[in-house]
């Protein structure tokens, strides 16, 4: 299956890890987990809400939706997302190990941890607040 036919709302977790899938509906609401962990999906939603955890790791993603929400953990290791939108919103932990990020937003919040290692980070924005331990940084 290459497109998963789906209303815009997900009651559940939505497991599409190491699937086939290529595109989702372009708008997306799930409540609860979304992993699409080593999947095949390229590019997300333009509108995409998750209240639980979001797993991107080592997919072909490489940008990331305006205004995405993401409730709990937002984990994008080894993924091909190279920024950040503005307004992105992470209610736990933000895990960019291994990505080919540069740089942060400006202003970004973090209630959790954030995971710089690996990455080519060189300097913290302005404004960055990190609401859970100390970060992870080799900048």
């Amino acid at each position: 299956m290459s497109e998963i036919p789906l209303g815009k709302i997900v009651e559940s977790d939505l497991d599409l890890r190491r699937s086939s899938v290529r595109k989702l509906p372009k708008t997306l609401s799930v409540d609860g987990d979304l992993d699409l962990s080593r999947s095949d999906l390229a590019k997300l939603p333009k509108r995409l809400s998750v209240t639980g955890n979001l797993d991107l790791s080592e997919t072909f993603v490489e940008e990331l939706p305006g205004k995405l929400r993401v409730g709990g953990n937002l984990r994008l290791s080894g993924s091909r997302v190279r920024t950040l939108p503005k307004g992105i919103s992470v209610g736990g932990n933000l895990d960019l190990r291994a990505t080919e990020i540069i740089r942060l937003p400006k202003g970004l919040e973090i209630a959790g941890d954030l995971d710089l290692s690996g990455t080519l980070i060189e300097s913290l924005p302005a404004g960055l607040k990190v609401g859970g331990s100390p970060m992870s940084y080799n900048g």
